[in-house]
């Protein structure tokens, strides 16, 4: 109800409310909308709209105050980081020092940081004497010997850590996308297990009759940086020609081979669209994920229609302008991530990196988040989803 409330008065809708619900939600003590505290009072408060229209004009102006407030940006990153801290503390405690994750938080310095005990190759693995850390490996495929030359206006950017056989799933279904574009694979582990998974993709891909142009780059990071820390580092090799950025996880697969494509002819249509998201569906495509995101004032968010199976629904089937959308799909304009300095680590180093970066888009520079149609299929969705419903 307390959400509901809230939308409408963001609506510039003047609210009549019960004397409980003045009280319980905040509404009271910040003078919002009128106060039925009696049945008669109640009554009163709607006559009262209803004939004066400066008390109508002034009730819209309270709420629309409240509603700005509450949704603040700097608010709603206090609330983050709030949240994220006791979260943090908590998981540090219930996981303990065995875990391959530790989170570690530093009494004079507020931020966090993810410390992985990293994998380290013994003398003469052969992932040591394949990819040097943070050296990248440029591998042309195409017929065209100067496929550089060509210019792609957006590059496909992967973060994959050690998951190999997803990798591979997502690569498949790119590798059959009719749009042009560079490929970047930014790996933050280095498992030999990723490279061959890469390798034979590669090799897959080569065999076919009708490849077209296509240039891969292999970023061996070799570390864990996170999300933010491994999307940075990778937009810093995309071509220059590239005018967006399509950031991806690596446990997903585009549905259809026009996905790239229609998500780079929403983009340029739209005046002051700077980032495009998608619709996700759970693994078997048969579930609906999110047709977009809501953040709330209280810093949580909600995924639009999650757990519709009426995938086709009026409410799905159109491209709009949206809150914000998932990292896990996420083309956005080379210049304004650049600008902004891409995902913000420090004060997000786990989870809303990605909405932060929107809320600047919307927030500061007054430009627009849009979501295509156009679906991808999510295996670690199902589990995600379940991690967020219970941790918020």
């Amino acid at each position: 109800m307390y959400l509901q409330i809230n939308e409408l008065v963001s609506h510039a809708v003047p609210i009549v409310f019960s004397n409980f619900t003045a009280r319980n939600f905040e509404y009271e003590a910040n003078k919002i909308g009128c106060i039925g505290t009696t049945e008669v009072a109640f009554k009163q408060c709607v006559l009262d709209l209803y004939t004066n229209k400066s008390y109508w004009n002034k009730v819209q102006k309270e709420g629309l105050a409240f509603v700005k407030k509450k949704y603040e940006k700097t608010t709603i990153k206090e609330t983050w980081s709030k949240f994220l801290s006791e979260s943090y503390d908590f998981i540090k405690i219930v996981r303990g020092s065995n875990e391959s994750h530790i989170i570690t938080k530093e009494p004079e310095d507020p931020k966090y940081e993810l410390s992985p005990k990293l994998d380290v190759p013994e003398e003469g693995n052969t992932k040591r004497n394949r990819v040097v850390m943070g050296e990248v490996q440029t591998h042309n495929l195409s017929q065209n010997p100067n496929a550089n030359a060509t210019n792609p206006k957006v590059s496909l950017l992967i973060l994959t850590y050690n998951k190999a056989s997803a990798l591979q799933n997502l690569l498949e279904s790119i590798f059959v996308q009719d749009y042009y574009f560079e490929l970047i694979v930014a790996d933050n582990g280095c498992k030999e297990e990723t490279i061959n998974a890469l390798e034979d993709a590669i090799s897959k891909y080569r065999q076919t009759q009708h490849h077209r142009e296509l240039v891969i780059k292999y970023y061996p990071l070799c570390e864990n940086l996170g999300y933010a820390g491994g999307n940075n580092a990778a937009v810093k090799i995309a071509n220059n020609s590239s005018d967006w950025i399509l950031l991806l996880n690596d446990d997903i697969v585009m549905k259809g081979k026009d996905f790239v494509k229609s998500m780079m002819y929403l983009a340029p249509s739209k005046g002051d669209c700077v980032a495009v998201g998608c619709t996700l569906l759970n693994g078997e495509g048969t579930e609906l994920i999110e047709a977009r995101s809501i953040a709330w004032q209280d810093g949580s968010a909600a995924g639009f229609g999650r757990g519709r199976n009426n995938l086709v629904a009026p409410e799905f089937a159109y491209a709009r302008a949206v809150d914000y959308v998932s990292g896990a799909c996420l083309m956005v304009n080379k210049n304004i991530f650049n600008d902004y300095g891409g995902f913000d680590g420090q004060n997000f180093p786990n989870y809303y990196e990605d909405t932060d970066l929107q809320m600047h888009i919307q927030h500061d520079i007054h430009k627009e988040v849009w979501m295509q149609v156009a679906t991808i299929l999510g295996s670690w969705l199902q589990l995600a989803t379940k991690i967020r419903s219970t941790s918020r």
